[in-house]
């Protein structure tokens, strides 16, 4: 009887250690799981500068959700782009921004999308009726 009654104590024991694990496990796996760490958005903010100089060089400056991009060439320097956009609160790695118009400049254009990829702000350029790819890095 003894024995049965320590076998039983035993199992007792066995199975109160084995639920006390399990909660562990769960708590921890649901406090990962809750206490995520936000990363903070992209702050586009600074001077850019065009990584592919050829003939025409771009530099752009973004401050409080404008963007002011000047061109620099053997034929014209002036204002390119001026234009506001609302600054992205993403934490992705690659997104696109879209910029109105507020300042005359070399673009026809009334709105421009910039994608930011990889550390670099991305945008199309067309001057002659030909189109290409800016990349500018900071």
């Amino acid at each position: 009887m003894k024995k049965a009654v320590k076998y039983i104590r035993t199992i007792e024991v066995s199975t109160i250690l084995f639920a006390l694990a399990i909660f562990a496990i769960s708590y921890v796996a649901s406090k990962d799981k809750h206490n995520v760490t936000m990363t903070s958005s992209v702050d586009l903010s600074g001077t850019w500068r065009q990584s592919d100089v050829d003939d025409v060089r771009m530099t752009a400056e973004i401050s409080n959700g404008h963007i002011e991009i000047k061109m620099y060439s053997n034929v014209v320097n002036g204002l390119y782009w001026g234009g506001t956009f609302v600054p992205s609160n993403t934490s992705q790695e690659s997104f696109d921004i879209t910029s109105t118009a507020d300042e005359t400049g070399l673009s026809q254009n009334t709105t421009k999308i910039f994608n930011y990829k990889d550390g670099q702000l991305s945008y199309e350029f067309t001057m002659l009726g030909k189109t290409r790819l800016i990349h500018l890095t900071r």
